[in-house]
């Protein structure tokens, strides 16, 4: 076992757990093409591209539900893009990229974000 940990890569494996695999892809990326990745990102690396290649099957059962607890994560990311200056229909399309969930239940965590808020309703 190491004797150290890497916060890379646990950075890395936190987004890849959370579903948001654009931003752990970019991080991973930056850190090879720097060439700063220590042993633990390049672990990280061959399993990675390989989902990229081939996708998991699609899974049984019901679809992951966004609970309360995450809505205020994902209303925050949205605020964020669209902090950066784009426009609603961009700013949903770049928040569902980086979670797992649906376009219809993103839409909802981002209303249900606004309202408690006091912002738009609609």
């Amino acid at each position: 076992m190491a004797d150290f940990f890497s916060d890379d890569a646990l950075a890395i494996r936190t987004r890849l757990q959370d579903g948001r695999k654009t931003e752990a892809l970019r991080m991973l990326y930056e850190a090879l093409h720097a060439g700063s990745a220590d042993a633990d990102v390049q672990r990280i690396a061959p399993g990675y591209i390989l989902d990229l290649i081939e996708p998991y099957p699609n899974p049984r059962g019901r679809p992951a539900q966004v609970g309360p607890q995450r809505w205020a994560e994902i209303g925050e990311y949205y605020l964020a893009e669209r902090a950066r200056g784009r426009n609603h229909t961009r700013a949903l399309r770049e928040t569902w990229a980086d979670f797992t969930f649906s376009r219809e239940h993103i839409r909802k965590a981002v209303r249900f974000f606004q309202i408690a808020r006091g912002g738009v309703t609609t």
